[in-house]
């Protein structure tokens, strides 16, 4: 449409003059984004009044008369009057830069946005110390001129007088001047242009930088800036390409932006020409909860628009970045200090194109994996799932913001892990990037070479705390669930391994993130022995897709626990011994070659009980080990590597690690720590190898509880539907 089109050429109008300041390229591109969403085509007239309320506009076409209202002031006759916040922090504030004016120091104002390496200036001016003056330009002698700007030649324009249609002469020139310019870039980008000597197949880059020299020589200023100018813009040009392809699918503060870009030219200025061809998004990381400024607080307060927290979460201190009292959100302050004058960078999303859904999935083609009969069964169904949706969502027929989820109920030891290579392979051969997350990093690491494994020539990329790999992007992205901050639709099948696992369950943060980062053509699969009761419910009633795995890959029934009365932890180690029969079956255990897991409640039983296990065992390789233990992953490496032979430890290691034989005792059994999940899932360490898949589970407690005779029944159910269904050999 024609107000469509003007907009566009005025925007490459105001990129081809000069490089705008990051704070008026913001206010440009969403005046402009407004004007065009109104659906409305109202002509020329309409849309440069828009453009003409932008302090920049003027300064670009050579005219310092400012005509719009301002955010924090008002504008009468042409001159502002500062707001009463404004001349209070005028009071308080001494030398220091105002509210929404930026000063050299490189710090962020109201109404501008600022990378280190860009100053921000109201209208293109600043004084020669740097700091800024609320409701005026800085001369370079540092006298102020209240209620004018400063031109392009350096004279200062007095208010000037209203005509008869209610502009003033300068209001005339800026719509004249403007016109003229959109008119030009119309008529050369149609082809219409008078001598134009435009190229067959030119681009309207080409013809941008063409225009540029052509101007720049108009003004006298020779060839020499000429060729200086366009060489600049197309430095700055591919600088922004190179950003914007690093950034998508990003959602970084603008620290994590910087560091990923660390080495480009000009990064602040490559961000801003990004964010006006739209090829990423710049945002406050803390915003009003219903639109608009944080001063001009809505009824929501503020929000993080990192991790989706809102006022509950936000804290306010005096700034050091900015000098206000500066909110910031306490929820993802592990990440990074999430604040309301930082920068939050968005890439664009990652898309698919609208390949059609492959066939129906044979049994060949699943040869290649190995998966045993019930694998396969649930593979089939979630990789036509994933299909389905990938094709729906990139011929855009999708219903629904959140993307289509898929439950994958498979017991403890059913192979999950080897389940989802072929969704993997599906998606990666569509061009498509895979995310593969875990509450834990202790999963991640274990998941780690069984992926590049898999898919040796896929470039994988590991992320955790303290990770090597932390800006490389990959085909296959395997992360903890804390990491997914750092991401914005990203990613076209989303895996979520272990969902009911701390810290991901219960934690609405880590919802929040693992469902932004998803892309608009995307698939979302759980995965988890003890899925929360909320999907069981979804799954029976038929609302959620689910698959549902009730045998192992050896295809050998689950170990069903024992229960063994013993007294508690704290009591053993009191009287410095264990009960008999406890001691009985470890010594079974260890005689016919089993490593054990030992697990109690408490970080601080851990070591103690060692001690005790390792004077009444008579057995050296015996150590405890926990979430606070330094050297845990050596501990864990040693027992993968049969050099321990008994391991105490807490629920820290329920989940992820794989011993080929070994066996299970669960100390405290009763105690209100350990529910139905937990239990389940530590029993699950038992009996998950094809040459040991009779391993021995032990509850002990004083009592049995409600959650132990509900974890019997859990496995004891499985191997039931297993049995039915033939996934048991006979």
């Amino acid at each position: 449409m024609r107000l469509r089109e003007e907009g566009h050429s005025a925007e490459l109008i105001l990129l081809w003059k000069e490089l705008l300041p990051l704070g008026d390229a913001w206010r440009c591109k969403e005046l402009w984004d407004y004007e065009e969403g109104k659906g409305e085509n109202r002509g020329r007239g309409a849309l440069l009044e828009a453009l003409g309320r932008i302090p920049v506009v003027q300064k670009i076409i050579g005219t310092g008369r400012r005509v719009n209202f301002g955010e924090q002031g008002r504008w009468i006759e042409g001159r502002r009057e500062a707001s009463k916040q404004e001349q209070k922090l005028g009071e308080d504030w001494d030398g220091q830069g105002k509210a929404g004016m930026e000063g050299a120091n490189g710090r962020c104002r109201t109404g501008a946005l600022e990378g280190e390496n860009v100053r921000c200036r109201e209208s293109g001016m600043e004084e020669a110390n740097g700091r800024s003056r609320t409701g005026a330009m800085e001369e370079a002698n540092g006298r102020s001129r209240t209620g004018v700007m400063e031109g392009v030649n350096g004279r200062c324009r007095e208010s000037g007088m209203k005509g008869a249609d209610g502009h003033s002469r300068e209001e005339a020139v800026v719509m004249t001047r403007l016109a003229a310019c959109v008119e030009q870039a119309k008529r050369e980008t149609h082809g219409d242009h008078p001598g134009a000597q435009q190229q067959e197949g030119e681009s309207l880059r080409a013809r941008m930088e063409r225009w540029t020299r052509a101007d720049v020589g108009r003004s006298g200023n020779g060839t020499q800036r000429a060729d200086s100018s366009g060489a600049q813009w197309r430095e700055l040009s591919a600088a922004a390409k190179r950003a914007a392809s690093a950034l998508q699918g990003r959602a970084l503060l603008r620290g994590e932006a910087h560091a990923l870009l660390e080495g480009a030219a000009d990064i602040g200025g490559a961000l801003q020409l990004a964010q006006l061809h739209g090829w990423l998004r710049l945002s406050g990381a803390v915003a009003a909860g219903g639109g608009g400024r944080l001063r001009q607080r809505r009824k929501g307060g503020a929000r993080c628009l990192r991790c989706g927290s809102g006022e509950a979460h936000m804290h306010r201190t005096r700034c050091a970045s900015c000098g206000r009292m500066c909110a910031y959100c306490s929820a993802c302050l592990g990440m990074g200090r999430s604040r309301e004058c930082e920068l939050l960078i968005l890439g664009m999303p990652s898309l698919l194109g609208g390949a059609a859904p492959a066939p129906p999935p044979t049994e060949a083609a699943f040869a290649r994996w190995g998966l045993s009969p019930a694998q396969a069964a649930a593979t089939k169904t979630a990789l036509r799932f994933v299909e389905l949706t990938l094709h729906s969502a990139s011929a855009g027929t999708r219903q629904g913001e959140s993307p289509p989820s898929f439950l994958l109920w498979a017991v403890t030891g059913a192979g999950k892990t080897e389940m989802i290579f072929p969704l993997v392979d599906s998606v990666t051969r569509l061009g498509g990037q895979v995310l593969i997350a875990t509450p834990r990093r202790d999963v991640v690491l274990e998941l780690d070479p069984r992926i590049r494994k898999a898919f040796p020539e896929a470039k994988v990329v590991t992320l955790y705390g303290g990770s090597e790999q932390r800006w490389e992007r990959g085909g296959i992205t395997l992360a903890t669930t804390h990491q997914l901050m750092r991401f914005h639709q990203s990613f076209n099948l989303v895996i979520i391994d272990e969902l009911d696992a701390f810290p991901y369950v219960n934690d609405p943060v880590l919802h929040y993130a693992a469902e932004r980062c998803c892309s608009p053509v995307a698939a979302r699969m759980f995965l988890s022995a003890t899925p929360p009761r909320e999907l069981q419910r979804q799954a029976r009633k038929g609302r959620l897709p689910h698959a549902r795995v009730p045998a192992r890959y050896h295809r050998q029934p689950l170990p069903v626990p024992s229960l063994l009365r013993t007294p508690t932890v704290k009591q053993m180690l009191a009287m410095k011994r264990i009960p008999a029969a406890l001691q009985t079956a470890m010594l079974k255990s260890l005689n016919r070659g089993a490593q054990l897991f030992v697990f109690v409640q408490r970080i601080e039983q851990t070591e103690p009980m060692a001690a005790l296990l390792r004077s009444i065992l008579k057995q050296p390789a015996i150590e405890g080990t926990s979430s606070k233990d330094p050297q845990r992953a050596d501990k864990i490496i040693r027992f993968r590597n049969k050099e321990l032979r008994v391991l105490v430890t807490t629920t820290i290691l329920e989940r992820g690690v794989t011993i080929p034989r070994s066996d299970v005792y669960i100390l405290d059994a009763d105690g209100r720590l350990f529910d139905e999940a937990s239990l389940v899932q530590m029993a699950g360490r038992a009996g998950r190898s094809a040459d040991d898949p009779n391993g021995f589970v032990y509850f002990g407690g004083k009592e049995r509880t409600r959650s132990q005779v509900a974890a019997v029944r859990h496995i004891q159910k499985m191997n039931r539907i297993a049995r039915s269904n033939g996934y048991l050999e006979q």
